[in-house]
């Protein structure tokens, strides 16, 4: 993993590394909070660096960015969106494992919640993404053979949809099967429990 501070050189629209939350910062009432000050450490993925995983100083995870490209320069958030993409693209050209394209799912959702053109460099960087993206997404439309990929998909998620519904059905007919035996059950008991009486009062 590469820390923040190991990348000298480069602003991000993230607080850089160690961030220090001072107490009086801590939200009204809360005094455990406010007596004990956190500090956070923010570290960048060593294959993806512009993921970010934020964890205490004892090591405890915190939360991560999965698109916080660095910045270079006031007007850099374009140019480092491209090559934030650049890096994903060849990330997932090394090998096709389903790991892979569920971590650049994740950086893609990322970027698509910040992206902006017009607003700060992070969100013209996440914008940046997206212009591409939309181009590759042409090219394979008129040169890869994504129509039998998403048929499979179709096909595979309206089969899962199929074994839900029947699942919930079966559980349903379950549940009711059971409260049924249940009611004859306290039936059956309160029957038993009259007749016992009824033959009680005639001895």
């Amino acid at each position: 993993m590469v820390t923040e501070n190991q990348s000298a050189g480069h602003s991000s629209a993230v607080p850089s590394t160690a961030a220090h939350v001072p107490a009086s910062r801590s939200q009204p009432g809360n005094t455990f909070r406010a007596r004990s000050a956190t500090t956070v450490t923010r570290k960048r993925d060593e294959a993806l660096p512009f993921v970010v995983t934020s964890s205490t100083k004892r090591g405890r995870y915190v939360s991560t960015d999965y698109f916080d490209p660095e910045i270079s320069g006031d007007r850099g958030g374009y140019l480092s969106g491209l090559e934030a993409l650049a890096v994903l693209l060849a990330y997932l050209e090394k090998d096709d494992s389903r790991a892979r394209s569920i971590r650049a799912e994740a950086v893609l959702i990322e970027a698509g919640k910040k992206a902006t053109g017009l607003g700060s460099e992070s969100g013209r960087a996440s914008f940046a993404v997206f212009s591409v993206v939309s181009q590759l997404l042409q090219f394979a439309a008129r040169h890869a053979d994504w129509r039998i990929l998403l048929a499979d998909r179709i096909a595979m998620q309206k089969s899962n949809l199929q074994s839900r519904d029947e699942m919930e059905m079966r559980h349903k007919r379950e549940f009711v099967s059971r409260m049924r035996a249940a009611k004859a059950a306290k039936r059956s008991a309160a029957l038993q429990s009259t007749v016992q009486t009824s033959e009680g009062a005639q001895q």
